[in-house]
């Protein structure tokens, strides 16, 4: 019985002992991990320290200071996202890049060498043909010149942008309320009578009984293209089945090369395809640069017509 006892003080002996080693261990390795801190004060011994090489302070004192950064296409990584900014992007529209796709008209083998300069035209290879045709009398046309374009690759007629003024050359914003289900509130061309599924698969009702153009009656983008009459191909009649675009219509004409050829690209056009997950909203393009996105049909926006 005393042997017993003895050896149980022995293990818990042995078992405190354990404990008290294994929280020096501890308290030591917190001690040194705390020890490794970031350092918070520039290298005396050199101005070359990671603010300077990945913000573009360059300056001694380690102090970042963005009048010092310029846009630059082999600076530091903010100079060079400056300068991609300012040569891909918002700043000019496609037809003032340096070169497209990094591409020019002198260098189509995608090769990395020194035939591309600011100088070289811009690579269009990818781009479609244009046909231009000028309608001289407009007859109070809303449309800012009587310049028609015709992309001969998917035989849109494009007309210029709406203007309120009839013939200024200047573009002019405008909603685009319609609602392709008219509960019977509506101000413009609609007749506010809901068709059924069934009478519209049947062929049992037109568009102006499920389609309200404009639903607060102050004109909208859809309305305005439907209105529209203009001539398209210079034949001396005006056509009159002019349209609002489609979304797909107005990106592929961005592709085709509308940035370079039509008037006024430079705005948010609006688009007849309506938000997928709200009925509210309708897309549109920027032809500038092919950026699309959707709004709020009672919102602004700008618009121009297309016809076959």
């Amino acid at each position: 019985m005393k042997y017993k006892i003895i050896e149980k003080l022995k293990n818990l002996l042995w078992l405190s002992l354990t404990i008290f080693v294994l929280s020096i261990i501890a308290g030591t390795t917190i001690h040194i991990f705390a020890a490794f801190t970031e350092p918070t004060v520039a290298p005396s011994s050199s101005d070359q320290d990671f603010p300077e090489n990945i913000l573009g302070a360059n300056n001694a004192d380690n102090d970042y200071d963005s009048s010092l950064v310029t846009a630059s296409s082999s600076g530091s990584i903010i100079e060079r996202l400056d300068y991609i900014q300012s040569n891909m992007f918002d700043s000019a529209p496609q037809q003032y890049q340096v070169y497209d796709d990094y591409n020019c008209a002198n260098n189509n083998d995608e090769t990395e060498d020194s035939a591309c300069a600011a100088s070289d035209p811009e690579y269009t290879g990818e781009e479609g043909t244009w046909a231009s045709s000028t309608d001289t009398d407009l007859n109070g046309s809303l449309v800012a010149s009587g310049l028609v374009k015709k992309d001969v690759r998917t035989g849109l007629y494009w007309a210029d942008c709406y203007d309120s003024t009839s013939g200024q050359g200047s573009c002019d914003t405008i909603d685009n309320d319609f609602d392709i289900w008219d509960d019977g509130g509506c101000s413009g061309d609609g007749s506010g009578y809901d068709c059924s599924d069934a009478d519209i698969i049947n062929g049992n009702c037109c568009s102006e009984d499920y389609y309200c153009y404009d639903d607060d009656g102050d004109g909208s983008a859809i309305d305005y293209c439907l209105d529209l009459s203009l001539d398209a191909d210079g034949d001396g009649t005006d056509e009159t089945d002019w349209r609002l675009p489609t979304q797909k219509e107005l990106m592929q004409a961005y592709i085709n090369g509308v940035a370079n050829n039509i008037p006024n690209p430079a705005t948010n056009y609006w688009s007849s395809t309506e938000g997928y997950g709200n009925a509210g909203y309708a897309w549109l393009v920027y032809l500038y640069n092919g950026d699309t996105g959707n709004g709020s049909k009672a919102g602004n926006g700008y618009a121009r017509c297309v016809c076959r």
